[in-house]
């Protein structure tokens, strides 16, 4: 999946659900973006293992446990880059009780749900995936571009990371809105931060990429996704850290 975000859409049918059985939406979307996460830094190997039933508990179900008390614990602090609505609507977020081993063990049984989520998806729109695997008609090709075979399975890839993406930000559209947190203060240096950031990262994972070279188009266009996603959290961590201690600058 070109935009791990994208995978976030899958769980969002099943909050109401979830919700009901005490499973925490924030370990739904963590697991769901989690087989991935390893890619960001480099280890390919990990992300490879992690796209598997016993790979999303060993290795998605800890790594997710240890970022939710993370975001958990310094939320609010963590929201202090982003501009109102947005930064009021994150900070009053309840979080999950994590302080007891049920707490634990529904967080922990959000993440594995979330991940395999994140695997049977994958399993439809990959070469190595198991229902491409066991399913022909996946492996139908559509074409060729520039002496690529183009398969429906990769078509299927990147037409779900689109949907899948505007699925998420009009729920976090309509979710906001329903928030009606007034704007209040003036936030023009928040957004022209953030979207400084974000500007230096893409220019970041491009340039990076292009150092490195790539096999493909396809390939390199991936990393680069990576390479910015890795380079604009560096830089929302840097803000966080601006924002925490402004007064001091």
């Amino acid at each position: 999946m070109p935009l791990t975000l994208s995978h976030a859409a899958a769980v969002m049918p099943i909050r109401q659900a979830a919700a009901r059985q005490g499973l925490p939406f924030l370990g739904l979307v963590l697991g769901s973006f989690s087989p991935d996460f390893a890619y960001y830094v480099g280890r390919f190997d990990i992300a490879t293992a992690a796209h598997s039933t016993l790979g999303s508990l060993l290795i998605c179900v800890p790594i997710c446990t240890l970022l939710a008390s993370i975001l958990c614990r310094w939320h609010v602090q963590l929201a202090s880059p982003l501009p109102q609505p947005h930064r009021r609507a994150v900070q009053a977020l309840r979080v999950p009780e994590l302080n007891s081993v049920r707490g634990l063990f529904a967080l922990a049984a959000a993440i594995f749900i979330g991940a395999l989520t994140h695997v049977a998806w994958d399993s439809f729109t990959h070469a190595s995936g198991e229902a491409v695997k066991a399913l022909p008609v996946l492996r139908l090709e559509l074409g060729q571009i520039r002496g690529r075979t183009i398969y429906l399975y990769g078509v299927l890839q990147h037409l779900s990371s689109v949907a899948g993406l505007l699925a998420v930000v009009l729920g976090y559209r309509g979710w906001i809105r329903r928030k009606q947190f007034p704007v209040g203060e003036r936030e023009r240096l928040r957004w022209a931060l953030l979207w400084t950031s974000a500007l230096a990262a893409m220019a970041f994972g491009v340039a990076f990429t292009f150092a490195r070279g790539g096999a493909s188009f396809s390939a390199m266009f991936v990393q680069s996704i990576f390479a910015a996603t890795a380079g604009f959290a560096i830089a929302y961590a840097a803000l966080v850290i601006y924002w925490m201690h402004r007064d001091r600058f």
